[in-house]
């Protein structure tokens, strides 16, 4: 049942590469199966089998490529700039009083540092678990916009 790594066989395995189409490849992507590649980026993947008839134009996504992901095969990419990086931004955002202003109010530096660095890591967890808190009806977003620019819907650049 098992493979040599102790992996069920079903599970898949697919590795970040140049790009998302290696990802989609890896994870087995097969015609008309979206694929998600998620990463410092993400990309939504599907490929469609190219017919006889001109394809439709897909208006607002990344990419619509012949053999783009596979041969023989039209592949479709839309996705967000950024992804993990918006996080990471995000995190240290929010820790720049620990890194601006904890250092200059007077205390053991030691204990100052591991204070910052306990804070640092629980803050995405902690505004997680608040955001679970809130019932969807009273905050359903309106619009948001991505960082580093709009992908989809309606590709635009930052």
């Amino acid at each position: 049942m098992g493979t040599r790594l102790g992996l069920p066989r079903e599970t898949v395995v697919a590795v970040g590469a140049f790009d998302a189409h290696v990802g989609a490849v890896g994870a087995g992507i097969r015609p008309h199966r979206l694929v998600k590649v998620m990463g410092t980026s993400t990309c939504d993947v599907l490929v469609v089998p190219k017919g006889k008839e001109p394809e439709k134009l897909v208006q607002g996504i990344c990419g619509q490529v012949d053999g783009s992901v596979v041969p023989g095969a039209i592949g479709y990419e839309a996705g967000q700039s950024a992804f993990g990086d918006v996080y990471a931004w995000f995190r240290r955002l929010l820790a720049w009083p620990l890194e601006a202003i904890l250092p200059s109010i007077p205390g053991d530096p030691s204990v100052k540092k591991a204070l910052a660095e306990g804070i640092q890591e629980r803050i995405i967890p902690s505004l997680e678990k608040a955001a679970l808190e809130i019932p969807p009806e009273e905050s359903a977003p309106l619009a948001l916009d991505w960082m580093n620019g709009r992908r989809t819907p309606d590709a635009t650049s930052a």
